[in-house]
């Protein structure tokens, strides 16, 4: 009985999937994309997708590709084509993690500002970035060998590092992957040796 109910259960659902007529745009290294490893994708508020590879930074905007890349020797490129994680800040700035630093865009004058982290590890592995996150408050959240937490409003930064002698401070190693719960006014991360949460309320771990 058991097999005859999951298989009735499944025949209206396969009914209208087939009903469904579904169009795919594809954006290939061919049509204009910068290569053909994606990292992250993001749509910001004004409907443009952003478009985060292995070499380079994409803006699509429904039929038409604008690549985003280091320029050697220009302040205001990026500062790594290697794009591994995006997000739009609350005054639509978009802000690129990439292999070596962070990339802030403006995007009225399509310049980039670059910022780099500081840690006991090298500039290298401190700088490689893989992940950011948000609060509602306008703080961004960029996990690398601790946490940075940016304000766009007042332009300060901070720093969470580890300390052996504070057991709220972050675990040594790397973090990654940030998610900010807003019912717990945290973030939730991967560390070296499982998830962890900041309390961003207390800030501590």
């Amino acid at each position: 009985m058991r097999s005859k109910f999951i298989l009735f259960a499944f025949v209206p659902l396969m009914g209208l999937c087939q009903q469904k007529n579904f169009t795919f745009q594809h954006v290939t290294f061919a049509t204009g994309l910068s290569a053909s490893h994606v990292n992250s994708v993001i749509q910001d508020r004004e409907g443009f997708y952003w478009i985060a590879t292995t070499d380079g930074l994409t803006r699509f905007d429904g039929s038409a590709c604008t690549i985003y890349c280091n320029r050697k020797n220009y302040q205001h490129s990026l500062s790594s084509n290697n794009c591994i994680s995006l997000l739009e800040d609350d005054s639509g700035s978009i802000w690129v993690a990439t292999q070596y630093g962070l990339n802030r865009l403006n995007k009225k004058t399509n310049q980039f500002e670059s910022f780099y982290l500081h840690s006991s590890l090298s500039l290298e592995k401190t700088n490689l970035i893989r992940g950011l996150t948000k609060d509602n408050k306008g703080n961004i959240y960029v996990p690398s060998a601790g946490l940075w937490r940016y304000n766009i409003y007042s332009r300060h930064w901070e720093s969470f590092m580890h300390d052996d002698t504070n057991p709220g401070s972050p675990p040594k190693g790397l973090l990654s992957s940030p998610i900010y719960d807003s019912v717990h006014h945290g973030l939730w991360m991967a560390g070296e040796k499982g998830y962890i949460f900041f309390d961003e309320t207390n800030n501590e771990f």
